[in-house]
């Protein structure tokens, strides 16, 4: 700053010009405030009001510019001209720079400014061009969790374009602010398992996914779909979605406009819909087996033909937007006449043919439902499902627990386990390092209650100290993720000493290895990261 006398203390000069210039280009904001009076006020070159937002004090100056800099780390003022009035000045600038989203700022202004000692008492900015930075939105003084994995924190979170742009304490002007004091601001959660694929016509509000914090959906699970679909086949998909979702077949018919026959069609008719919530969908291999085979998906092997046009009809369903392929293979899952499903008549050689299909794009998750018919064949379900992850490398998602398990099922407090060690064993390592009483097959689950696995606590004792896997049993972030093995007595959950003996025995042994398959992508809270 410029040696001010006491004989020009209130007067503006070129030198004074000139060191203000030269702080604003430095963006070093506490140079740049201590060119203003304590009770100065800045009156912003934009914002909601017609002459911008109005900053009082050098605290409000100092988070503001501070908020600014932070966005446009590289704004800088080239001054044309400077008009001179006693204590008064103006001039003429333009400002370049990188805005939020990258754009190229570009644009002409003026100051007035009101000059006190030497010091700014008003600069009030008039701009022409682009705003520098507004908000559309401003959340204020949540508790923000943001789905990295850190600690809960107090912040205001900034949007602008559909886009968060600052997290932190924001003074920057916004359209709209929320006082979210008490609450938690997090990211919408992904429900990747729904059957909206009907109502996504009559209810915008995407109800009650939406109540519940729900921002974006995954329908058309286990095969059940509505496309693609035949003109003369529309009742009988209506009545299947029905008898396995409970969908009245009224309200479909009362609630959709069913102009579409194929998956894009359908896809297509889904992105016109008005929506309040995000929808992404398979191509179901119910629906596409009656659309290729007609009546005979619900009693034949698919021939040569069937599974090439099918893998086809996957691939063009992927390039346009389809999440992936879905499929059934759970007994519960059947028709209004009490028969298979179609995908359920289909062999594995059919599913290899539509997987390997996805492979060749590299695209595309396989959703599937379990059989649980019985113990047996759950495990030769999960084996096979294996072979396909090996040989065709996508990501697989399907359900780990039921409600309504079949004659002798695997003991679902275990369940995760034998899952993990499924994919152990797809790496080359021990096949099952855990002894020989957390592999006995229990009848927990049946209804009635649940019968006690065989074996003493001794037994656990032992288990616990190290027995088949040799190793320690303290790898505390495995077991971690295997805490929750429970049992379901009466009706009280209470943790199950032998489920923690067979989870320490798993980790006991290269639980590096182990990785489970592929499901949703955890969603985080982060600028320009957000849906």
């Amino acid at each position: 700053m410029p040696d001010i006398t006491a004989a020009n203390a209130d007067v503006a000069t070129p030198e004074l010009m000139k060191s203000i210039s030269a702080a604003f280009n430095s963006r070093d904001v506490d140079r740049i405030v201590d060119c203003f009076t304590d009770d100065a006020t800045f009156w912003l070159a934009r914002g909601p009001e017609p002459v911008g937002r109005t900053l009082r004090g050098k605290a409000e100056i100092r988070r503001t510019l501070a908020d600014r800099f932070k966005v446009i780390p590289d704004m800088r003022w080239d001054h044309k001209e400077y008009i001179y009035a006693g204590n008064r000045a103006i001039s003429v600038w333009t400002v370049r720079g990188k805005g939020a989203d990258g754009e190229d700022l570009n644009y002409q202004g003026c100051d007035i400014y009101t000059f006190r000692g030497g010091k700014h008492l008003l600069e009030n900015r008039r701009a022409e061009g682009p705003p520098l930075m507004t908000l559309d939105l401003v959340i204020r003084g949540g508790t923000v969790v943001d789905g990295s994995g850190k600690d809960r924190f107090t912040a205001d979170v900034g949007i602008a374009g559909g886009r968060i742009v600052e997290i932190g304490r924001i003074s920057t002007v916004a359209d709209r602010t929320i006082d979210a004091d008490g609450l938690i601001v997090s990211p919408g959660f992904i429900d990747g398992h729904t059957h909206m694929d009907a109502q996504v016509a009559w209810d915008p509000l995407g109800t009650c996914s939406c109540w519940h914090g729900v921002t974006s959906v995954i329908m058309s699970n286990c095969g059940f779909a509505l496309a693609p679909c035949k003109p003369e086949d529309r009742d009988w998909y209506a009545r299947c979605l029905s008898a396995v979702e409970d969908i009245p077949t009224a309200a479909m018919a009362a609630g959709i406009d069913w102009t579409w026959e194929t998956f894009p069609e359908y896809l297509a008719t889904v992105e016109r819909l008005p929506k309040a919530i995000n929808y992404g969908m398979y191509i179901g291999h119910s629906a596409l087996r009656m659309y290729v085979m007609g009546k005979r998906a619900l009693t034949e092997k698919a021939s040569e033909d069937d599974m090439s046009r099918m893998a086809a009809a996957v691939k063009e369903a992927l390039r346009v937007g389809a999440m992936g392929f879905s499929s059934s293979r759970a007994s519960t899952h059947v028709t209004p006449d009490n028969t298979p499903v179609a995908s359920r008549i289909a062999g594995w050689e059919e599913i290899d043919r539509i997987v390997a299909a996805m492979a060749e794009l590299h695209a595309g998750i396989f959703q599937v439902g379990p059989d649980i018919g019985s113990g047996a064949l759950h495990r030769a379900f999960l084996e096979r499902l294996r072979k396909v992850a090996l040989d065709y490398k996508r990501p697989i998602m399907f359900g780990v627990l039921a409600v309504r398990p079949g004659h002798d099922p695997l003991d679902q407090r275990h369940l995760l386990v034998e899952v993990l060690l499924a994919v152990r064993r797809s790496a080359g390592v021990a096949p099952d390092p855990r002894p020989a009483d957390c592999r006995a097959e229990t009848t927990a689950g049946r209804s009635g209650g649940s019968a006690r696995p065989g074996g003493s606590r001794s037994r656990h004792e032992a288990a616990r100290q190290g027995g088949a896997g040799g190793g320690s049993c303290h790898d505390r972030p495995a077991q971690t993720r295997l805490r929750q093995s429970v049992r379901h007595e009466g009706d009280r959950l209470e943790r199950s000493d032998r489920g923690r003996a067979c989870a320490q025995q798993w980790t006991a042994s290269g639980r590096d290895h182990a990785r489970p398959v592929v499901g949703q992508r955890e969603p985080s809270l982060h600028p320009a990261d957000s849906e």
